[in-house]
This record gives C-alpha cells, structure tokens and sequence, in this order.
C-alpha cells in the first residue's frame, strides 16, 4: 500500500486501497495525473479504504462536506470504478465465484454503477440505464466546463438561471446527436432520462414535490378585495375611460386584473346593470326550452356537445331571424363571430391576423379545443385576450359584458341577440 504522511493528513494511492484505515484529513493522488486532492478530514470517525472507495452520493453528502470537496471525492470515486471495471478481466464461464467478489460487489444495490455498453458509459440505478453522463458532456465544452468550475466553488448547491439555460441546451445538444446524426424529435422516454440525469448531477435542480404538496399557495385569496375595490372606483373608471377615449389595450393596461381575474368583466357589468345578475339563470332555464323547441320546429340539427350553453348559443345563432336573412356571410361565419374554435397549439391572434380577419371587428369567445370536447374558453377584444374560466357560460357573460366595459358598438346585425 502507497501511503504518505504530511503535516495536512495522510496521501494514499487510490490504485492501492484495502486494509487502509485512517483518522483526521485525507488526501488523495490520483493514479494518472499524480495530482493531490485534499478531500476532507473526519471527528471522531474511521474509515478504510474500501468503504471510502464504496460511497454512494447519498453516503457522500451525509459527510457535510463542502460543494468542491464532494465534487472532488464523487469525482474520484467514480474514477476509481470505471477503472476497476476496465481492468476486471473477463469470466470465461460467465459466472462468478463467491471467492471473486470484488470491492465494487460490496457495493449496495442502490448505488450507481459504471459499465461499458456501445463504447459508451452507461449509469446505472438499479435496472434503469441512463445514457448521459452529464459532468462528461459538459467538459467537452468549454462553456460546460466553466459552469461546473463555478458550481464546485460556491459554497452553496446553486445554478444561476443563465447557467441553468446553459445547462440544459449542452445536454439537448449532445441528445439530439445520440444517434451519430441530428434527431431532433428524440422519444419522451429519453428526454425523461436526460432530465433525470441533470437532476442526478445538479440535485439543486430538483423540484421539491413533496414539500409542494404542503405548500401549495393559495389561490384567489384576494378575489373579494379586488371585486370590492373594482365595485368602489366604477364611476371614476368610467369617467376616466370616457375622457380619454381609452382602447380595449389601454383600459387592461391600466386595469390589467381585468384580462386574468374570470368573470370581473362581468362584475363590473353588474355594478351598473344589477338585474343581470340573473344572466346565466335566464339563458340556461328560462330561455333553453324555448330556443330547444324553436329549434326543433325549424328543423334545426342540434349540435352533438354535452355542454349546454354552447348548444344554446349555436343554436340562436341559427334562429335569430336578422342573421337568417344574412347573405353576405356564411353561417358558419356568423358563428365564429361570437364562438371560435382552434387548436391547443394554435395562437389566436395569428389565427385571427391570417385567415380570419373579420373576428377584429367585435369581441367574441375563443375555445380551445372542439365543440364535444372544449377545454378552456377566453374572450378577444381588439387583439387583447381575456382569461374567462373553465365553462361556456362563463366565457358567455364576459362576452355579453365586454361591449359595455370597454366601449365597443354592438353589432348591429346581433341587435336582437342580447333580449336576454
């Protein structure tokens, strides 16, 4: 066994281990550079050194030890395994005799291993395999190799979000060359891989789960405070919008709670006009079998949605008789001037600059998603999109409010569509 001592501790010759047992600092020379690495000292503990060449990174970071001294001991760890490995020689008879056990036999389960596969290292948990060694990747970058010389001496486990972003398209990178040649569609389950794998390395990165689910912030717990003091400046709101001949865009800039808080368009609507306060109970009681059975008689085909204001709506849209008399536009036109279906992915407002230039001329209800399944529901006004909740109805009394709030001419061909 190769062992120094110095005044600072004890050096040891990682290629020369077992039967060494040590108290105070340790230092170590790697096999290859000859460089010393001072690691860490111990109180009150022993430690030989196959144990210390067995740590997991869990058993590491229990030690408390400091970024760059981990760093460094995971470092050669790990580098003490891969060549234990390497220069294992192979078993003809492809079994193993209990008197061959090795040190890294000795090794729990649980605690990475590194083998060859394809010339490349391969990490592996248990029975999962995790193609990317991320310390590797990013030391064949010079950008890599400066984020993890600034992680290792911080004495806090921490990534800045430009390094973080950084980070993450060196490792993409290096992913989307897996192949030899560019993919740039690689499966869900790698790139799963390669964001566990980043986690392995940089635990900061992780996202504490469970302590979310006890410290889940409360939502809406303003709600009454900011309907209350929408309710209390109405009149001075409105003056202001009056005076000033205010936009769509200019009133939410000023008031931006009206584009993300549901239904305060709505709210605001009520504070001049109490008695729609019964809105939603006239549409979908009183109205409903009145538009149904008009339906019926016209032999209108009933639209095949379980979702009652949206069969409502097309509907009348189809019975007001101004739009009936309507030439100049096609039916399905004249819905999508109140009610617009598109694409999860899709953007409305391309949507509208592009192929459907007329849904500029008047607010109207934007659904993700198709009329059996819809999602989620915001009204457009003059390129401005409101958040209007998770129903149609929702969506139905922001629209019908909207034209009030932010001072946009009813259409007159709709004339007759807000009885209601």
């Amino acid at each position: 066994m190769s062992l120094l001592e110095s005044d600072q501790g004890m050096l040891l010759n990682v290629r020369d281990i077992p039967g060494l047992r040590v108290h105070g600092t340790i230092s170590c020379i790697c096999g290859d550079t000859k460089r010393i690495h001072e690691l860490f000292g111990f109180s009150g503990k022993d430690i030989d050194g196959e144990c210390l060449m067995s740590l997991s990174e869990k058993q590491i970071d229990a030690l408390k030890l400091s970024i760059g001294h981990a760093a460094k001991l995971q470092k050669l760890v790990n580098s003490f395994n891969i060549e234990n490995v390497n220069a294992q020689p192979p078993n003809p008879s492809g079994s193993q005799k209990p008197g061959d056990m090795n040190r890294n036999d000795l090794q729990d389960a649980s605690v990475p291993l590194v083998e060859k596969n394809q010339n490349k290292l391969i990490v592996t948990s248990g029975q999962e395999k995790v193609p990317f060694e991320i310390f590797s990747i990013l030391k064949d970058s010079a950008e890599g190799r400066k984020i993890i010389n600034s992680y290792s001496e911080r004495n806090e486990a921490s990534l800045g979000l430009d390094e973080r972003r950084l980070l993450v398209r060196i490792c993409v990178s290096h992913m989307v060359m897996l192949t030899g040649k560019e993919d740039l569609y690689p499966s869900v389950a790698l790139k799963e891989e390669l964001a566990k794998a980043i986690v392995e390395a940089f635990p900061c990165l992780a996202i504490p789960v469970d302590w979310l689910k006890t410290h889940i912030p409360s939502l809406g717990i303003n709600n009454e405070t900011i309907k209350q003091h929408t309710e209390s400046t109405y009149r001075y709101r409105q003056s202001q919008i009056t005076a000033g001949n205010w936009t769509t865009s200019q009133i939410i800039a000023e008031y931006p709670r009206f584009r993300d808080y549901p239904l305060l368009v709505f709210y605001d609507f009520l504070t001049a006009y109490t008695k729609a306060e019964s809105f939603e109970e006239n549409f979908l009681g009183k109205f409903a079998p009145l538009i149904m059975s008009a339906a019926e008689k016209g032999n209108i085909a009933i639209p095949d949605t379980d979702d009652e204001c949206l069969k409502l709506l097309i509907l009348l849209l189809k019975l007001v008789p101004n739009l009936q008399r309507v030439k100049a536009m096609s039916k399905d036109v004249i819905i999508e001037r109140v009610i617009c279906f598109i694409k999860a992915n899709d953007d409305i407002l391309e949507v509208n600059k592009e192929h459907k230039p007329y849904l500029i001329l008047s607010p109207f209800i934007c659904c993700v998603g198709s009329i059996q399944h819809p999602a989620s529901f915001s009204v457009v006004s003059e390129r401005e999109v409101i958040h209007a909740g998770q129903t149609s109805i929702e969506a139905f009394k922001t629209l019908y409010a909207s034209f009030h709030i932010f001072r946009i001419p009813y259409p007159s061909l709709f004339s007759t569509f807000s009885i209601f």
